[in-house]
């Protein structure tokens, strides 16, 4: 799916940053109307934090400052437990012709999370017997192809075991969709192209979730927007969220951009158009989208029962490759960490992408709304599950030191060594100081992860060898080792550079007396 053309210009990307503590941050400039006030979220108290998830928040702001001061992040974050916010965050620019900053409140296309209001939608319909999940979707739409409506069911729709074509892939649809009105002209645009059904495998395929648009318009009363604004918006308190189409303005919103190496931004680059029929065009917000995951952990949008069934891994056995990595559920995707479940969804368009994550088990909820580059939000939710769940995940505190480990971490030590101005130069990353290196061998030892951190500490004196701290740095280190021999050979070093240094002298006099 991509994008409208817009402009491209010249732009430098400040990070603004707006990190909060259970507290709710609102950045507006004068050009942007201000929502409307949405009740607001119980904090939760930082001495009601256990001494790990402290430490955890610790290394997430540590993430999340890195990726957004070295320009890979423009956006919004929340992660919350029990439904009640750990930690916010905002960065970058929603709108760089007028430089207004993200915030909280900035509406992202939601992507494929609208997958998750459609489901909820038809659950809601089938919990009040108006449709039944297994028949065959001709029991709605009547007028389908016999080969499509009478082979398909809802719960083929469902989990993309429909083999619809989807319509962002078609030529056809490229080259009409200016004339698309209805979620009718949609559902014959799909069905002409002839392809066969498959309900034997998943596929991906945004057609399936119009197809129950489509179900929603002649079921519920209501046409699918004004559907799902009543009936899950409302009564979700998700007041800065709404169904949009393509050619509407749509307040305070976030424009997905790209960069190339030298950082041009340039606004999406194609438009093919975006429908709330079903599968996209819904805006929202994150906090908005937060409000959305407590609704569905009460009983006020669907009943216990109904959310079983809509939260059931229904993966077909032909899939077993694809479950490995995840499973179909019904608007959602499910996994397990260990033995705790996940459900989460996502999408990108362009330089706008959008994950919401719930660990089920652990309460978590993390949600990532990003406006730059492609498909960014997966990979800073990554991220930041890995940080919950792998005690072991270093995060560095200095930026240009994360872009060092990160390396490590793909690379591997030896080959980052060997190629260290290369790689940096390849990250759009520079060297610019002693303290990145040596925060970071420093942090290193602080890890136990002993051979980084003399392989780093090295380095660091290769580059800068007039500066006292690397020798210091590396003396520290082989005290620690109890080498004091090879200790007290750096701390002379030190004094080569600094004669008068107090702690060298004292450290090399005490290992003398320790001998």
């Amino acid at each position: 799916m991509m994008r409208f053309i817009q402009l491209s210009f010249l732009f430098v990307l400040v990070s603004i940053t707006t990190i909060c503590w259970a507290q709710v941050t609102n950045q507006q400039v004068s050009k942007v109307k201000v929502p409307e006030k949405a009740p607001e979220f119980a904090a939760i108290p930082v001495d009601d934090l256990t001494s790990k998830e402290r430490d955890i928040l610790i290394k997430i702001q540590y993430l999340l400052r890195a990726v957004s001061s070295l320009k890979r992040f423009s956006g919004a974050v929340i992660i919350a437990k029990e439904g009640k916010p750990l930690y916010k965050f905002t960065a970058g620019f929603a709108n760089l012709d007028y430089m207004v900053p993200n915030s909280l409140t900035t509406s992202y296309n939601t992507c494929a999370v609208t997958e998750t209001f459609t489901a909820l939608a038809i659950m809601q319909l089938a919990e009040q017997g108006i449709i039944d999940l297994n028949a065959p979707i001709s029991t709605y739409l009547p007028e389908l192809p016999a080969e499509v409506g009478s082979k398909l069911t809802i719960h083929n729709l469902l989990t993309h075991t429909s083999g619809l074509p989807d319509y962002y892939q078609s030529v056809n649809y490229m080259q009409n969709f200016l004339n698309i009105k209805s979620n009718t002209d949609m559902v014959n645009l799909i069905t002409s192209e002839n392809a066969p059904c498959n309900t034997n495998a998943h596929q991906f395929t945004n057609s399936g979730y119009v197809f129950l648009g489509s179900i929603i318009d002649r079921m519920s009363g209501k046409d699918y927007q004004s559907y799902i604004v009543d009936n899950i918006f409302k009564p979700a308190k998700m007041l800065n969220t709404a169904p949009h189409f393509w050619h509407q303005v749509v307040d305070n919103k976030a424009v997905g951009y790209k960069f190339d190496n030298s950082l041009e931004a340039a606004a999406s680059p194609d438009f093919w158009g975006a429908f709330p029929f079903g599968a996209d065009g819904v805006y929202s917000t994150t906090e908005d989208l937060l409000r959305f995951c407590n609704a569905l952990d009460s009983t006020s949008l669907l009943s216990n029962e109904y959310k079983k069934i809509m939260y059931t891994d229904y993966t077909v056995g032909s899939s077993e490759a694809q479950k490995m990595t995840f499973g179909y559920a019904y608007g959602w995707k499910t996994r397990k960490i260990g033995k705790k479940n996940v459900l989460f969804q996502g999408g990108y368009i362009d330089g706008l992408s959008v994950q919401l994550r719930r660990y089920i088990d652990d309460k978590y909820t993390v949600i990532v709304c990003s406006n730059y580059n492609v498909n960014i939000a997966a990979d800073l939710a990554d991220r930041i599950e890995q940080t919950l769940y792998d005690e072991s995940y270093f995060i560095p505190s200095e930026p240009t030191a994360f872009v060092v480990n990160d390396l490590i971490q793909r690379e591997g030590l030896v080959t980052v060594i060997n190629n260290f101005d290369k790689m940096l130069e390849d990250n759009r990353t520079k060297l610019e100081n002693v303290w990145t290196l040596n925060s970071l061998g420093n942090e290193y030892m602080k890890d136990n992860n002993w051979q980084a951190s003399l392989e780093i500490l090295k380095l660091n004196s290769q580059r800068f060898p007039k500066e006292p701290i690397v020798w210091d740095s590396l003396g520290e280190y082989y005290f620690r080792k109890k080498d004091y021999k090879k200790s007290a050979e750096y701390f002379i070093k030190k004094l080569e550079v600094s004669p008068n240094d107090k702690r060298a002298k004292g450290m090399i006099s005490f290992m003398q007396k320790t001998q």
